[in-house]
């Protein structure tokens, strides 16, 4: 039983998955489109807390000037488990020719790696 269990909850997992995928596109083009250096992604830190605040998680922001911290209670005790992602761009030129190239023009050119 367990493992129908298991087969069901992954057909869902993938359904939710395959149902999200233009707007994780969407969302990654425009932080492409919108890189901001490193202590200076205001508009980065604000953009991906709302997105997941938009999934019903808390968000602590600011946390060492631009950074966020989201926590994910599991419905059972346990291990810990903690994922750290950089959102900063590098000081170079994009030259992609793509939609999603930074459209930042600035002193110091930066895109996201």
């Amino acid at each position: 039983m367990g493992n129908i269990v298991n087969q069901l909850e992954l057909t869902n997992l993938i359904r939710e998955i395959e149902h999200s995928f233009d707007d994780v596109v969407k969302w990654r083009r425009h932080l492409h489109q919108h890189p901001e250096l490193s202590f200076e992604e205001h508009e980065t830190s604000k953009f991906i807390a709302e997105k997941l605040e938009d999934f019903g998680l808390t968000v602590q922001r600011n946390v060492g000037g631009t950074g966020l911290v989201a926590k994910i209670e599991g419905g059972q005790p346990g291990k810990t488990v903690a994922f750290r992602a950089d959102f900063d761009a590098l000081p170079i030129q994009d030259l992609k020719k793509v939609s999603y190239a930074s459209k930042k023009r600035r002193r110091i050119p930066c895109m996201r790696a």
